[in-house]
């Protein structure tokens, strides 16, 4: 439990700081600062018992945020790109949401949510063609993760434009 109250821990010091830029590191899937312990790993395979052991770290709206991008992280690292896909998009919503009480020191988070949503949806769209190239199949929508993460991002390009904290 030790390594689980760590990894959460520096997440909400990072909140708590409002260090923005160590906050992207440690949440960041692709570029992470450390490499994820084993404990954690195992921890996020129950997604619910993720999110709980989040919360009574980091509270509430960081915790289902910090569950989702570890839990993304733990699936891209299993080769698992679609259900990465799945939590980070899942984060991003929730880190809109938690913004809104939020200044300008989530501006580094913001970049890393971002960028990684995107590269992610590209990997599962080019696992999706060719697992279907493979098979000799056709995809019928090409590109539709990627046309999807769009949506998503154009929530979070509006929720910056019309930010007024001045922060």
């Amino acid at each position: 439990m030790d390594a689980i109250a760590q990894h959460f821990g520096a997440i909400q010091t990072a909140v708590q700081t409002q260090n923005g830029s160590q906050l992207a590191q440690l949440l960041s899937c692709l570029a992470p600062s450390t490499p994820l312990p084993p404990q954690v790993a195992g921890v996020v395979q129950n997604a619910q018992y993720a999110e709980d052991c989040a919360k009574h770290y980091c509270g509430e709206p960081w915790g289902p945020i910090a569950a989702k991008q570890t839990c993304a992280r733990v699936a891209l690292d299993r080769g698992e790109t679609r259900k990465a896909y799945d939590n980070v998009v899942s984060a991003y919503n929730g880190f809109l949401n938690a913004i809104r009480e939020e200044s300008g020191w989530v501006a580094p988070l913001i970049r890393t949510l971002t960028f990684e949503a995107r590269v992610i949806a590209e990997r599962a769209d080019s696992e999706v063609s060719k697992r279907a190239k493979a098979a000799n199949a056709h995809v019928a929508k090409p590109n539709e993760t990627l046309r999807d993460v769009e949506k998503t991002l154009k929530k979070g390009f509006s929720a910056c434009w019309t930010d007024r904290t001045g922060g």
